[in-house]
């Protein structure tokens, strides 16, 4: 789908950024599932550095946006269960990405071992399926509706408020 509206066009980025990193993070986990990746790997190890970067500094405020912001022009647009629902998930796979990148730290800092890769590999991969879910979600659900919904002021004003969030 081609979206229109600039804050569309942003989020859709994002959520294809996303699902490629969570792909290569689940690529990752597949080739170590024993495990951790030998401290030689340095891709391995930028990996890991970006998926921790990206849900502090990419998720985290990608959610918050969405939930200030936009959540409550579904409500208005008489979707409160797709508002409840997105924000719901939110508060399930955000605790889940701080988990999982706290654990990809202490492989980053060298204090992990097999039983802290084996946490890893685990609750990685409950939160790929979240977040790509999730993702997925957003793509058919939130910005079609939004792309019918918004006029090019307040698409204006949001694309700005975003990229002042970010």
């Amino acid at each position: 789908m081609a979206f229109h509206r600039n804050v569309n066009r942003i989020l859709h980025d994002e959520h294809m950024a996303v699902i490629a990193l969570l792909e290569r993070f689940g690529h990752l986990l597949a080739t170590y599932r024993a495990a951790p990746p030998p401290a030689t790997d340095r891709a391995a190890a930028a990996l890991l550095r970006e998926l921790n970067e990206a849900i502090e500094n990419e998720i985290a405020v990608h959610f918050a946006f969405e939930e200030q912001e936009l959540f409550p022009l579904l409500v208005d647009m008489g979707e409160e269960a797709l508002a409840a629902a997105l924000k719901q998930e939110h508060a399930e796979i955000l605790p889940m990405g701080r988990r999982v990148a706290a654990l990809a730290h202490g492989g980053l800092d060298g204090s992990s071992g097999a039983e802290a890769w084996t946490a890893l590999h685990r609750f990685g991969g409950v939160l790929v399926d979240m977040l790509t879910d999730h993702a997925e979600k957003e793509e058919m659900g939130l910005l079609p509706a939004l792309e019918e919904a918004l006029d090019d002021e307040t698409d204006g004003r949001l694309a700005r408020a975003y990229a002042a969030a970010r």
